[in-house]
């Protein structure tokens, strides 16, 4: 039997750094570690009669500090999980251009976990939420909001997706979803954006 010569192509990639601006408020909502720990100790069995008890105490500044998504505590430098911008990127092409997800999914990337939020310092936002089931209880909830803001997207993509395409994904997703807590596409009116600057280069 003759060996058989398999030739293994190159993937080409291009990046690009697309630069948005918000054009309403920007809503951070970090899921809580204490919430977290709570719902490991329900399912471990290890909390009992938990509706019985009287409600904690609540901490409005705590949980303003904890629903943001640190970069740099020091420095106050904040950010979004860069998985918002690629779902939002995702299901705008899906939903309005026709576009196969699954397969947009693998052509692009966001090459960072968290993308730093420029502008002004966060304010405590405090509206009224509501939990539970059938019987929904009003609930104070107390978040981090930036008023002013931008982002730097980095974007890897395959050399034969067009840039030009995911560029106007991004910028139809910041008009018609938005991105985090009380974003458009949840009826609210924060985290809508538009595609402010695009830089290109190939790697």
């Amino acid at each position: 039997m003759k060996d058989e010569t398999i030739n293994v192509k190159e993937v080409l990639f291009k990046t690009a750094l697309l630069t948005i601006e918000g054009k309403s408020p920007l809503m951070s909502n970090k899921f809580k570690n204490q919430s977290f720990i709570q719902m490991q100790n329900k399912q471990n069995g290890k909390i009992k009669n938990a509706g019985k008890k009287g409600r904690e105490v609540r901490n409005p500044e705590q949980e303003f500090k904890e629903s943001l998504h640190v970069i740099d505590g020091k420095k106050e430098i904040y950010g979004i999980p860069s998985i918002a911008i690629k779902k939002a990127m995702v299901k705008t092409a899906g939903r309005l251009y026709g576009e196969v997800m699954t397969e947009l999914r693998a052509s692009f990337s966001i090459p960072q976990e968290l993308l730093e939020i420029r502008g002004p310092k966060p304010v405590m936002d405090e509206r009224i939420g509501y939990i539970g089931g059938r019987n929904k209880v009003a609930n104070p909830v107390y978040r981090a909001r930036f008023d002013k803001w931008e982002i730097d997207v980095p974007i890897r993509y395959i050399s034969t997706t067009s840039l030009e395409r995911l560029v106007n994904y991004l910028h139809t997703a910041g008009q018609t979803l938005g991105i985090m807590s009380y974003r458009l596409e949840n009826d609210g009116t924060h985290g809508e954006f538009i595609v402010k600057q695009i830089k290109k280069e190939d790697v």
